[in-house]
């Protein structure tokens, strides 16, 4: 999990969708109500403008896809 500070500059809170990539093997949210099992961590992600954001937290997201 991302600090939502951090790693979106728009209100995380207003978006609700999953955009999923089948190439990742991990992915991020600012939505740590989606997270089951989460344990803290702290590590280093660097993000496409060249930042480095830090992941806070580890688990599980569960969700039903929309097709």
């Amino acid at each position: 999990m991302a600090s939502p500070a951090t790693s979106f500059s728009h209100d995380p809170s207003t978006n609700r969708d999953w955009i999923t990539d089948s190439g990742a093997t991990t992915s991020m949210t600012p939505h740590r109500e989606w997270i089951r099992n989460m344990t803290p961590c702290r590590v280093a992600v660097n993000i496409a403008s060249g930042e480095v954001i830090h992941a806070v937290g580890r688990g599980e997201v569960w969700f039903r896809p929309t097709i």
